[in-house]
Formats: structure tokens, sequence, C-alpha cells
């Protein structure tokens, strides 16, 4: 195949820098960051997936209507999106792993404190709104990674490694 141009077609695009990873050449090492980004999602919307499976006995420990319950989930999305801005530009400035801890950082505090909450506004503060905070690069991060590395075969790459958000759901609140 011959591209625009008469220029071959792109073959892998390597960020500058990559060298033999775990003896795994750069080309195929792209695929392990597929594999690595379908786990990290798994993990982030298993989590996010699970949720419905707690309004009943979080409304029986907070005494508070399921819809008062569900506030937090709410909270979740508005927090995503808000923050969903700041983590692309942290990404594009900083690079994928900065942004990849801070969620995942903000996701464990948000569960660790939530498990400790008494009240409902402190389950809005740590399921909503840290938790939220951490889901913002839940898309971010997967996504820079597997564009940078796939030149070609880049829906392929984004369609197997999303394919966890819909596996999640699935999975997600059965593990619950």
């Amino acid at each position: 195949w011959v591209g625009v141009g008469g220029s071959p077609k792109p073959e892998a695009v390597v960020p500058s820098g990559a060298a033999v990873i775990w003896g795994v050449r750069p080309a195929a090492y792209r695929w392990v960051l597929v594999a690595a980004s379908f786990l990290f999602m798994l993990a982030f919307w298993g989590a996010q997936a699970s949720f419905s499976v707690f309004i009943g006995p979080l409304s029986a420990a907070f005494g508070g209507s399921r819809g008062l319950v569900s506030l937090a989930y709410t909270f979740n999305l508005i927090a995503s999106a808000a923050v969903g801005v700041v983590m692309g530009t942290l990404t594009d400035r900083k690079g994928p792993r900065l942004a990849a801890l801070l969620c995942g950082l903000f996701i464990g505090s948000g569960f660790l404190l939530a498990s400790r909450a008494t009240h409902l506004w402190q389950l809005y503060l740590t399921l909503g709104v840290l938790c939220g905070m951490g889901m913002a690069g839940g898309f971010i991060v997967p996504t820079v990674i597997i564009s940078r590395w796939f030149q070609t075969q880049r829906g392929l790459a984004l369609g197997l490694a999303f394919t966890s958000i819909g596996i999640s759901y699935m999975v997600g609140p059965p593990w619950a």
C-alpha cells in the first residue's frame, strides 16, 4: 500500500527514546500497552459499575433514601467531567504516568475514606467528588497512550482496550 504522495504506509510510531522493554520490541510492546490499558480501565470502571450493588446497604446504613445515596454517583459524574479537562491538560504537559498516578490516588483515597464515612455528605465527598476526580483519567490516560503508540491500527487498538468498559459492567457488580 502506498499513501498520499507515494510514501509507504506508516508503521507503528514509536515515541522517541523507546527501546526494547522487558525483552519486547517497541512495535510489539504497543500491544502490551493495549492490554495494560484494558486492565487499567477494567479496574477503574469495574469499581464505578459496582456502585449500584451498594445503594440498598448504603441507604440502610445512612438512613437516607436510595435517591439521596444515589446523589453520590451524580457528584461522581460531575466531578469527573469537571476534572477531565485538567487531567487532559496534565497528560499533555507531563505525560500519562502522572495523570494515572493521580487518578489512582484519588480513587484509592476516595474508597478508603468512604469506608469510614458516617454521614451522607461524607459519602458525597468521598465516593462522589474524590472518586469522580479519579475517574476523569479513566478515558484520557489510555486514549493518549494508545494514540501515541499507534499510527496504524489505532481504531482496533482503542476498540480492544475500550471493550473493558462494557466487560467491567458485567463483572464489576458480581465481584462486589
